[in-house]
């Protein structure tokens, strides 16, 4: 496999958004499909993701990420809009444990407090001494404890960043203490991840934790391993124990708390719920679990525990209140647009629960509650209601303390639309609260949108414009159907800590939503409070009884005309009427073009015999067949006469001598006479000799003239049939 350092993280979300999440590619998205985006990442980016985050949102794309590593957790959660979806992990072995939640997390975003930020002291650096005391006895076994020091690797891997000034120390115990580390040996985080990552398991039977605590007070947080308790540097006491303790805890415990160290305990599989109680400094930092795979699940309340204690120097957000009661005043312009209707429709048929729920906010919003600066005395509310049509503004009601009854002038806009969000809609608003608004109030608009009509740039600039015209807020809110929201949300300003919550008409208590948002408006306008944590909402109380029946209400006005029917179905047919008089004739048309072959028509019927014609003349020969097969052969024929002796043959080439030998080979055939050699010299006559023997016969001499032809001989016997022969041309033609 290839290994890289750094990540582009940006350019894959777009690349994805794209290229795969668009019909071509499969998708479904245009026929309202959920569409999901699992991110698994384990390093921090080396690009931006703002870009591929905007796509994903405003395709409706719904992101959800599992990271582990050095990743950056600000830049997952830019794509994936909400830190809920972010599943942060130390390793993927860890997946099964979170398995669970991320699938639930489909059907919507659990429940369970994302992990905040740390707030650094002034000087930019976090400083804290963490001790570990983990139990290494049989309660745990040797495979638990593996997964024991990574959830402590885990831990310190997360609240150490570069730049910290962190101390860890680590020991286990089982009847008594090892330490592994103090405070002051290892002075880096690789270091310190190293040297857990190297501890032995010591087993053990038997378990004293009060006297392991009690070892941690006297040898661990104390100068001379290293700590910084006389510096007033937060000490943190992490406490894993796997069984019931053979000696007394609450002792120990209380004087380790007393020390000013502060205390978390965790027990895993059988432990007494009561005795984690006891060790741990307060409820919320006591934890138990099942088993230890679910130690990784404690990552993120752990850290939100200690957000706290993490801190060196805590700066004070909120200033002191004024006893002193002051008046708070408040203007709200609530403002909608329903494009897409023609003028006449009734927007209301676009958008039901429009109707509902401006009742809802408009009711809310006049009963707003005391805030911390304005004494036994609620703020005073001022609404008005304004949309901006395509030939200009269009009100509803001017700013004054909301009746029940101005709610009727909102209602009869229904068929005045269709009604725009663009750069004047904003100026609209603008022009509002300086010709009907008060000097000392404090502004804010509310406008319920299906999306802009205008290209964003535009409508930034006159966002700006009202922000410095001494708007304080302007709060969106998206209709059913709404378009590209995400872009319609960088209009707004002056909503604090809550901006990234996009406020949408389908939230069941958008009411209390937009209350809060004006009372938080509010606390910092009136009363200089930067920021305001309200408690959790409480459930929503038990129907009411049904009230009494209310008197006939007043004869309404004349409706407005429906609108124009469609057409009717068709009636049945007319009497035909008389034939017309014949029309002139048209003028004579073009000539056309060629038209195609007709089809082949069917075979007809034989017809009947001719007669006989006249005898034709006579034709000329037809040419040679061709040449016939051979015969059968023939019979034998005469014996043919003797020939003549042939010549000679040339004499041939010499043989090859044989080889040597010494043996005597049997006598050779008689050899051919030598040439005759020169005659010698005349003897002495001999005597005469007896008769000689008969000398050799010569060589046959030359052949005579031929002689004269004999008579015929005697008839020789019939010979053989011969082949047959080829057959001759045809003949002439015959008469008819």
């Amino acid at each position: 496999t290839t290994r890289f350092r750094s990540t582009n993280t940006g350019k894959a979300v777009e690349h994805v958004a794209r290229n795969f999440f668009v019909k071509s590619a499969g998708s479904r998205i245009e026929e309202g499909v959920p569409q999901h985006l699992v991110l698994l990442t384990g390093g921090r980016s080396r690009d931006d993701v703002t870009s591929g985050s905007r796509i994903l949102g405003s395709a409706g794309i719904k992101s959800l990420a599992v990271a582990s590593g050095d990743t950056d957790r600000s830049d997952i959660e830019k794509i994936t809009g909400d830190s809920r979806l972010v599943f942060m992990i130390r390793d993927f072995k860890e997946l099964p444990n979170i398995e669970n939640r991320f699938l639930q997390s489909f059907e919507g975003p659990v429940d369970i407090l994302p992990t905040p930020p740390v707030v650094a002291p002034t000087d930019g650096k976090k400083e804290v001494d963490i001790v570990f005391l983990v139990d290494g006895s049989i309660n745990l076994g040797k495979d638990n404890f593996k997964v024991v020091l990574d959830f402590v690797a885990g831990i310190t891997d997360a609240v150490y960043d570069e730049g910290d000034s962190l101390q860890i120390g680590l020991a286990q115990y089982n009847s008594d203490v090892t330490d592994e580390f103090f405070l002051k040996d290892y002075p880096t985080k690789d270091q310190i991840i190293a040297a857990v990552e190297n501890v032995e398991y010591k087993g053990g039977r038997l378990v004293n934790t009060g006297a392991a605590i009690k070892h941690l007070r006297e040898k661990h947080f104390v100068k001379e391993a290293g700590s910084r308790i006389e510096r007033k540097v937060p000490q943190i006491a992490f406490i894993i124990t796997g069984g019931k303790s053979s000696d007394d805890v609450l002792t120990p415990a209380k004087a380790l708390a007393d020390h000013g160290v502060k205390v978390f305990a965790i027990g895993v599989k059988n432990v007494d719920e009561e005795e984690v109680t006891k060790i741990a400094s307060n409820h919320a930092m006591a934890f138990r679990v099942v088993n230890v795979q679910e130690l990784s699940e404690l990552n993120e309340q752990v850290l939100i525990s200690m957000e706290e204690l993490l801190v060196a120097k805590k700066e004070t957000l909120c200033p002191k209140v004024s006893d002193t009661p002051r008046d708070c005043k408040l203007e709200v312009i609530i403002g909608f647009d329903v494009a897409g209707r023609t003028p006449g429709q009734d927007i209301f048929d676009a958008q039901p629960g429009l109707e509902l729920k401006v009742r809802h906010i408009l009711d809310r919003i006049s009963k707003m509650q005391r805030i911390s600066c304005s004494g036994d005395k609620a703020p005073s509310v001022r609404v008005a209601m304004v949309a901006q049509s395509a030939t200009g503004p269009v009100e509803a009601f001017d700013f004054g303390e909301y009746r029940p009854e101005l709610f009727e002038k909102f209602t009869r806009l229904r068929t005045r639309g269709p009604f725009i969000l663009a750069a004047r809609t904003l100026q609209t608003y603008l022009n509002k609260f300086k010709t009907g608004g008060a000097d000392d109030t404090v502004k804010v608009v509310v406008h319920l949108t299906d999306g802009i009509d205008e290209a964003l740039p535009e409508l930034q600039k006159a966002s700006a414009a009202l922000q410095s015209g001494g708007v304080k807020a302007l709060l969106l809110v998206g209709l059913e159907g709404v378009t590209n929201f995400e872009n319609a949300m960088h209009l707004e300003f002056g909503r604090g800590f809550t901006y990234t919550r996009p406020l949408k008409l389908n939230l069941m208590d958008l009411d209390y939503e937009i209350a809060e948002e004006l009372d938080n408006i509010a606390e910092k306008a009136c009363c200089g409070v930067p920021c305001k944590c309200s408690g959790q909402r409480g459930d929503r109380g038990g129907l009411g009884s049904i009230g009494a029946k209310g008197a006939p209400g007043l004869k309404g006005h004349r409706g407005y005309p429906g609108e124009e029917g469609g057409a009717g179905e068709r009636g049945p047919p007319g009497v035909t009427g008389t034939q017309g008089f014949q029309g002139c004739p048209g003028q004579r048309g073009t000539k056309g073009t060629r038209g195609f072959s007709g089809e082949k028509g069917q075979v007809g019927d034989i017809g009947l015999d001719g007669i006989d014609g006249e005898d034709g003349d006579k034709g000329i020969p037809g040419p040679s067949g061709p040449r016939g097969d051979h015969g059968a052969r023939g019979d034998k024929g005469a014996k043919g006469d003797r020939g003549d002796r042939g010549d000679p043959g040339l004499r041939g080439d010499s043989g090859e001598p044989g080889t040597d030998n010494t043996q005597r080979g049997s006598r050779g055939s008689k050899g051919e006479m030598g040439p005759v050699g020169d005659p010698g010299s005349d003897g002495q006559p001999g005597s005469a000799g007896g008769p000689g023997k008969n000398g050799v016969v010569g060589r046959r001499g030359l052949p005579g003239a031929k002689g004269n032809r004999g008579g015929p001989g005697q008839a020789g016997s019939g010979g053989e049939q011969g082949m047959r022969g080829s057959q001759g041309p045809p003949g002439p033609t015959g008469a008819p």
